[in-house]
């Protein structure tokens, strides 16, 4: 299942209770103000990162840089796509869920 988010939880309660939602070998994928929940030091990439044995963590390349987020600003295990990896991801996964 693919999971998509695009605004950012910057404490440790939200992305809590979104953890507990996303089952094992799902995939999370952060756009637009999501990506900065990957930003190293943040509460979410810590709470994150004890999660991705469990999940794979995406974000998209385009909204890191409009954030001016750089690739080493990004923690550890999370993969990097660009709009066509996005979209690969959507024809891979047969159930999408959108968090707004």
């Amino acid at each position: 299942m693919l999971h998509i988010m695009n605004h950012a939880a910057f404490d440790s309660a939200p992305v809590d209770r979104l953890l507990s939602r996303i089952g094992e070998g799902h995939t999370l994928m952060l756009i637009e103000n999501g990506v900065y929940m990957v930003k190293r030091g943040s509460v979410a990439a810590e709470r994150l990162e004890r999660s991705l044995s469990d999940l794979t963590v995406c974000v998209l390349a385009p909204d890191l840089a409009a954030r001016g987020i750089t690739a080493a600003e990004v923690m550890a295990r999370v993969t990097v796509v660009d709009f066509g990896g996005f979209v690969d991801l959507a024809v891979d996964n047969a159930v999408i869920h959108s968090w707004i």
